[in-house]
């Protein structure tokens, strides 16, 4: 079992990045961030935080106060493969490889964000880090059995679209994919019927609430 995921999964980075422009979050409590169907904040256009959300730096690690449910989702997957596996006397070897890009990190960085995140997952849940700036579909086929990330909807449409998923089915690799779409109602519930039917050959999705990716503000 290995998952991919991303520390910007992880962590709430979107949260740390607006911090930079506006100040205190607090305010955020009283909103319904973590009911969002989108990444619209303060009346910007998704697709423009979007443009300025690739120029972050590491800096939005460290601006980002506030804890996600990403951890104890990724842990409650672990513990259902080991039950699966317990059932028929096999031990299940389980890494969660995380992508660190676009950050550049020391060794010494990557030592310590590694212990920390060690230190919430299971015992025998190995990680591991990459940079890498995208996830194809030919290393979702050859090296996960799990996908983990925040903009899995658009990650999932893209790959549709450039006909890489029909180029390379991988149905045996499960996406979770948070509600979050590219704009405020995007989709309705017939469109993602619709959606999932038609990548229902390709890959196993498993749509999840945004409060999973949410800062627990």
């Amino acid at each position: 079992m290995v998952i991919y995921t991303d520390l910007d999964t992880l962590i709430d980075t979107r949260l740390g990045f607006l911090s930079e422009f506006y100040g205190n979050l607090n305010f955020l409590k009283d909103t319904d961030y973590k009911q969002r169907t989108c990444n619209e904040f303060f009346g910007l256009p998704v697709k423009l935080f979007e443009e300025l959300y690739k120029g972050r730096t590491g800096d939005v690690i460290t601006k980002t106060p506030y804890p996600t449910l990403s951890i104890d989702f990724i842990n409650e997957q672990c513990f259902i493969r080991t039950m699966e596996m317990a059932d028929v006397n096999k031990k299940l070897d389980m890494t969660v490889e995380i992508n660190t890009y676009p950050y550049s990190f020391t060794k010494e960085v990557l030592t310590t964000l590694g212990m920390s995140i060690k230190l919430n997952l299971m015992t025998n849940v190995k990680i591991r880090f990459i940079n890498s700036p995208e996830l194809s579909v030919k290393d979702a086929e050859t090296k996960y059995t799990h996908i983990f990330i925040h903009n899995g909807l658009k990650w999932l449409t893209d790959k549709t679209d450039n006909g890489e998923l029909t180029e390379t089915p991988i149905p045996y690799v499960t996406l979770f994919a948070p509600l979050l779409y590219d704009s405020p109602g995007e989709y309705d519930e017939d469109t993602m019927l619709q959606l999932m039917h038609s990548v229902g050959e390709n890959i196993n999705l498993e749509l999840i609430s945004v409060v999973i990716v949410s800062a627990q503000i």
